[in-house]
């Protein structure tokens, strides 16, 4: 996904869409340690996350189910971070995804149909 210097062998930063709690996203893989800080890492996050109009979720090298960051659309990213208090947190899958939305339903966050 996204222009010849976003691939993982040039970046080192492999994205994929992945349904979680969030619902669908993009997950951002760091191919090598600190790949996502390097300006070839934040140019392919961010043009993978505007590209795909998906809040895109960086994941720690070392244990690639602990979220440490989120990239897109700026008030998707600022819900995000208020969401976990800006905390690093372990991304769940569908079944999370159907308890986090089952909670924003009580919470009256979310229009129901």
């Amino acid at each position: 996904m996204g222009a010849d210097e976003d691939q993982p062998d040039t970046c080192h930063i492999l994205i994929d869409r992945r349904v979680t709690q969030w619902g669908l996203v993009l997950v951002a893989k760091q191919l090598k340690p600190f790949a996502a800080m390097t300006k070839e890492g934040e140019n392919a996050i961010s043009r993978a996350a505007q590209d795909n109009n998906l809040l895109c979720l960086i994941v720690d090298y070392e244990n690639t189910d602990r979220v440490i960051g989120a990239a897109g659309d700026k008030s998707a990213v600022e819900q995000f971070k208020k969401e976990t208090d800006g905390k690093p947190f372990l991304l769940g899958g569908a079944g999370e995804y159907v308890k986090h939305l089952t909670k924003q339903i009580s919470e009256g966050r979310w229009p129901v149909m």
